[in-house]
């Protein structure tokens, strides 16, 4: 498999066109293949059709209530993959993506942690990501600063 550059962002809202594509150009620029977009503020229902020459395939979870939280994951039009499973929750907190990159499926995982209850969120995601990830080789990232505090090394 050829190299991929991964990147996570918190992009604090993604609605201004503007901003978005500034972000991913400065993406593109730095020859980032699969973007982990966290703090998208999209609404359930309301995410736009992204047009982004660089970035051609989108994936989002996004919060039903508001237009708070929201993680997204784009991939650069260079990188040829096939999406074969998604699973997201309806807080926009996380999005697993299964998909082949050349010849090799793995599971990429965007996360976003709440300000409270970490732990419980935590072992939530692990659990879910358990099952869907099938033994497959996860890429892990997102806004998970918080996960120091919940994992005890050594």
């Amino acid at each position: 498999m050829a190299s991929i550059k991964i990147c996570s962002y918190n992009a604090n809202g993604l609605n201004e066109p503007a901003k978005t594509n500034q972000i991913l150009y400065n993406l593109h620029k730095q020859g980032v293949n699969i973007a982990l977009l966290q703090e998208a503020h999209f609404k359930s229902g309301h995410v736009p059709s992204f047009r982004n020459r660089n970035f051609s395939v989108w994936t989002h979870s996004t919060f039903a209530d508001s237009k708070a939280r929201g993680v997204s994951i784009a991939v650069h039009k260079s990188v040829s993959c096939t999406i074969w499973n998604t699973v997201s929750d309806g807080l926009g907190r996380y999005i697993f993506l299964k998909l082949s990159l050349s010849s090799r499926t793995i599971v990429i995982v965007n996360v976003y942690f709440p300000n409270t209850g970490q732990t419980s969120f935590a072992f939530t995601v692990f659990a879910v990501l358990d099952e869907f990830a099938d033994s497959l080789p996860v890429i892990l990232g997102g806004d998970i600063v918080r996960l120091h505090s919940i994992c005890r090394f050594g």
